[in-house]
């Protein structure tokens, strides 16, 4: 009525879990730096790693925890993760680890992505690794002095994820294709050949030397792995991981198939018969040479 007033309830369905008056939701610091790294709605992101991508094993060098964490959501789901804090420790893990692929930042505490870069494609054990440097310098000389530490790719932050994705692709692609490259044993025996197929690789001198401690050895049966790793400098571990990236087979085989090639050229080229080939290839058994140059070649070293 006029003069009167009135009065009014309003009654508002909260329950008990609903937050306190000043329990104010904010965003995580781990949702703010995805917001600053962009998701482009077409990437594919399968659920399950391949059972070739669960082999692989990326190395994250980051003194960022929040980046560290969200590079960990972006990969997990395909490759094997492993993290370190700064450029010391990222040369300490890559030297014990020997992962397939780094990812680290320039700025870091103790040692910069550079000088860690520079270290590792300076030394024979981790050469081959694919190095991708992230860096919040945007400018043509950073970038310039990236690629001259080695470095296999280059991206700006805030890096684009497709991007990143993309580039860890064609490394693993240019892996496989390395990996083919060295199993073909002509690469060895015809220099000339992987020359005028593909160029020089810079695992080319890895490869050779190898092949040349192997050569050198060839009439020695009781040669084994362990002279072989003394004789290049590396630890059994070491040179393991290293030849497996770089062929994907184990290096016993490749001793063997060595043997065997050097064991058709001399049937080949000389006036041997194949008990004195086999003695001087280092097969102590006349069987088990004729067996594996038939399972290499097809043929009986006889037919050659």
């Amino acid at each position: 009525e006029p003069g009167r007033g009135a009065s009014f309830s309003v009654v508002l369905p909260i329950t008990h879990t609903a937050p306190k008056e000043h329990d104010y939701d904010r965003p995580s610091i781990r949702e703010v730096v995805a917001a600053y790294l962009p998701v482009p709605e077409t990437v594919n992101q399968p659920n399950e790693k391949t059972a070739e991508e669960e082999q692989y094993a990326v190395l994250i060098v980051e003194d960022n925890h929040d980046v560290v964490d969200y590079l960990r959501t972006l990969l997990n789901h395909r490759f094997n993760l492993v993290a370190e804090y700064n450029g010391e420790q990222g040369l300490a893990k890559a030297r014990a680890l020997i992962p397939d692929i780094i990812i680290s930042d320039i700025m870091m505490p103790a040692m910069d992505g550079l000088e860690m870069c520079r270290q590792l494609k300076a030394d024979k054990r981790t050469s081959h690794i694919p190095i991708i440097l992230l860096t919040a310098k945007a400018d043509m000389f950073g970038r310039i002095e990236g690629l001259e530490a080695g470095a296999d790719a280059y991206l700006n932050k805030p890096f684009n994820k497709t991007e990143l994705l993309v580039r860890i692709d064609k490394l693993i692609e240019l892996r496989a294709q390395l990996q083919e490259r060295y199993r073909d044993i002509r690469f060895l025996f015809q220099p000339q050949y992987a020359q005028a197929a593909q160029g020089i690789h810079p695992e080319d001198h890895f490869m050779r030397e190898l092949h040349a401690i192997i050569e050198a050895n060839l009439d020695d049966p009781d040669f084994n792995i362990g002279q072989l790793c003394k004789q290049m400098g590396m630890s059994r571990a070491s040179l393991y991981r290293k030849f497996k990236a770089l062929t994907n087979q184990p290096i016993s085989d490749f001793i063997r198939r060595v043997r065997l090639h050097q064991a058709r050229q001399l049937l080949e080229t000389t006036g041997l018969n194949v008990t004195q080939v086999a003695m001087n290839v280092g097969f102590k058994n006349l069987s088990t040479f004729s067996r594996s140059f038939r399972e290499e070649f097809g043929l009986n070293p006889s037919e050659m």
